[in-house]
């Protein structure tokens, strides 16, 4: 090796070179670029590569400290010499250098960028041809451990930067590979290094970062991450950069004032969106909720191909139920402005752009969230879907509809009044069943009397509803009244009593059905949603009237007293007095005379008015006062007791020589001897499940 840079180099020079003394060292420099422009002006190029050759295999490259320091002054000598004509050697002069950044001695890695300084500074563009090597070598360095050396770095840093800047040789497709790879590095000093590259081309009036974004967003927010806050606010102003200039060239698109055929490429970028909002870290998430908001102002329909993926990040993970409300807020925004993209045009089958069996997927997965927020946006979601896209969403209605009763137990009445909306959004759909939902169960005669009136997914909700307060009586005790008046409220109180009634009429559990009936008698009578029905049961005249009481009657019979608050909500006093006396061959219990004791409390109720002061009419209403005595002789001698008496008493005098109407014609035998046969039915199945506990117990 010492032969070949003899035959190179004076051996003066060559002694120079590794001496441990700087100014011996720079010396040899001189020395070497007088020797280089001697060679240029003679164009003994091949003497000029031969030199550079030697410096940088044998000294640049040598075992020692000396002679690589002396190779390194070397070759930034020959650089200075060389001029213009650096270009024909460059590679040649920098790859030694860079070599040296990896040196063990910071010592070395300092004079290996000062080395570099020099070529870059002397070559300018045309070391851009290496641009790639260098920026790796500099993003090694800008988390040296030695301050000296990370100087030295930033100084060949920022020349690049200039270089870069000035020149229009860089070659951007084949750096971004590179970007793509060195921006996952976790080191602070190196994120910073890299973000400021980045923030660099993207003021490059040559260069379009946009093009570019997709394969270094994510990266970018990886960096949101950093510990470091110089670092972290220099990576979100990168992203308000980009932010800023991707709303600016989607608008001057849309308005046809483009100067270039470049489109955003929202697609691309939103699943790494998509990944970052579920993130940990609230700065990362935050930045991401964000951008997909911009997304879906900016892309619009073209966002939701994207939909599931982003209803899951935004209600699934933290960000919907967050304790920061700033995040919450932002994430509400984002869910409710997809929610709007979505219309009645994606329930064709031929638009493809949203995945509904995917979507419903996710949501059915929030419905099983614990947190409350959660699991309205989903309850939010499905009555929107079953608005805009009931064909589509109905064919999925067999794994939804069991979640939404199990809703039902949610303790959040806010959740439940959802809950409810969306039941009753499939109760009164108009798409048609694909199969049979009310099943076997239910004779074809009532079932055909139901769907006369409503839809085969009334009577389903109705049915599925008795079922699960049938089969869980907590949340009949809990939550059933409060069921019961929403679902009035939110569809036709009418038809949900007659859909009820009529299914009650056909249930074989007894005992449920008499809980039931009494339950929905309490609604009726003092529920404000109630008041429309209540007051057209008033007056039992029309033939549709008529119908609906008698509807109700039936089912109303297998609750003793209930049947009896119905007629006299109804008028139909005298029915009401003939049931009473009919209350001698039943079973009278505690639990009956404790529903006397309510009728009575309600009888003294601003409902009932209209029939106290119908006392006043003796001649009229001769039925409506045995009634009234018919209950009081039922009652042990309570408050109820005294209160109802003191009432009668009021009026005693007008009602002493009172007779029945001589006109009066009976008409509701029938009705009397329904109330007998489920009176009948009752005891038969009391004295069956008596023999049943007997044997159970024997």
């Amino acid at each position: 090796m010492a032969s070949a840079a003899e035959n190179v180099l004076p051996a003066t020079i060559i002694k120079q070179l590794n001496d441990r003394l700087y100014e011996k060292r720079k010396a040899a420099a001189l020395e070497i670029e007088k020797l280089i422009k001697d060679y240029v002006s003679k164009e003994n190029f091949k003497g000029v590569e031969q030199i550079i050759t030697v410096l940088g295999r044998d000294f640049a490259n040598a075992s020692t400290s000396q002679p690589r320091n002396g190779g390194l002054i070397g070759l930034a000598a020959c650089a200075i010499a060389l001029g213009k004509d650096t270009e024909r050697f460059v590679s040649k002069l920098v790859r030694p250098a860079l070599n040296c950044f990896c040196d063990p001695d910071q010592r070395i890695r300092y004079y290996a960028c000062e080395s570099l300084y020099n070529i870059c500074k002397v070559a300018r563009g045309s070391v851009l041809s290496n641009f790639n090597e260098i920026f790796n070598g500099l993003s090694k360095l800008a988390d040296d451990m030695d301050g000296n050396v990370r100087n030295g770095s930033e100084l060949l840093d920022r020349l690049m930067k200039d270089i870069v800047t000035e020149s229009a040789l860089f070659n951007i497709p084949s750096f971004i590979p590179l970007l793509r790879e060195r921006i996952y590095t976790r080191k602070p000093f190196c994120r910073r290094f890299v973000t400021s590259w980045i923030s660099l081309l993207n003021t490059v009036p040559d260069i379009n970062m946009l093009v570019y974004l997709p394969e270094f967003l994510d990266g970018l927010f990886c960096i949101l991450g950093e510990q470091n806050v110089e670092v972290r606010h220099m990576c979100e102003q990168v992203l308000q950069q980009f932010s800023k200039q991707i709303r600016v060239s989607t608008e001057k698109r849309n308005q046809g004032l483009a100067e270039d055929d470049f489109v955003v490429d929202f697609s691309s970028m939103t699943n790494t969106l998509i990944l970052h909002s579920q993130s940990k870290d609230k700065i990362i998430q935050m930045h991401a909720v964000d951008w997909l908001h911009e997304f879906l102002e900016l892309a619009g329909r073209q966002m939701l191909a994207f939909c599931p993926g982003i209803v899951s990040s935004i209600l699934i993970t933290p960000a919907y139920s967050d304790g920061s409300k700033e995040i919450t807020d932002r994430a509400k925004k984002v869910n409710s402005l997809l929610q709007s993209l979505i219309n009645a045009d994606d329930d064709n089958a031929s638009f493809k752009l949203l995945d509904v069996a995917s979507l419903v997927s996710i949501l059915i997965e929030c419905l099983h969230s614990d947190s409350m927020h959660t699991k309205l946006a989903s309850l939010r979601w499905f009555l929107h879907l079953f608005k805009t896209t009931p064909k589509k969403v109905f064919t999925h209605v067999d794994e939804v509809f069991p979640l939404l009763l199990k809703v039902l137990t949610n303790e959040s009445d806010e959740v439940v009044i959802a809950d409810l909306y969306v039941l009753a959004e499939v109760a009164g759909t108009a798409v048609p069943a694909s199969k049979d939902l009310i099943g076997k169960s239910v004779p074809a005669e009532v079932k055909d009397s139901l769907l006369a009136i409503v839809s085969q997914y009334f009577v389903y909700t109705v049915q599925s509803l008795l079922k699960s307060f049938s089969t869980d009586r907590t949340l009949l005790e809990e939550k059933g009244f409060f069921i019961i008046r929403q679902m009035c409220l939110l569809l036709t109180a009418d038809d949900v009593y007659r859909s009820f009634s009529i299914l009650l009429s056909v249930n074989e559990d007894l005992s449920f059905v008499a809980v039931m009936v009494r339950n929905l008698n309490i609604i009726l009578l003092t529920a404000t949603e109630l008041f429309p029905l209540r007051d057209m049961l008033k007056t039992v005249e029309s033939e549709a009237r008529v119908a609906m009481f008698r509807c109700l009657y039936k089912s109303w019979c297998h609750n003793p007293v209930a049947a009896a608050a119905l007629c006299l909500l109804t008028q139909q006093y005298r029915l009401a007095s003939d049931l009473l006396q009919k209350f001698a061959d039943i079973d009278i219990t505690v639990e009956l005379l404790t529903e006397v004791d309510k009728l009575v409390q309600l009888l003294e109720s601003p409902i009932f008015i209209y029939l106290r002061l119908q006392l006043l009419d003796p001649s009229s209403n001769h039925y409506l006062v045995k009634a009234l005595y018919s209950i009081l002789m039922l009652l042990p001698q309570s408050e109820a007791f005294r209160a109802l008496q003191a009432r009668l008493q009021c009026v005693s005098q007008l009602h002493q020589h009172s007779m029945p109407p001589k006109s009066d014609t009976y008409a509701n035998q029938d009705l009397l001897e329904h109330f007998k046969s489920i009176q009948d039915r009752h005891s038969a199945y009391k004295r069956l499940l008596l023999t049943h506990r007997a044997v159970k117990l024997a």
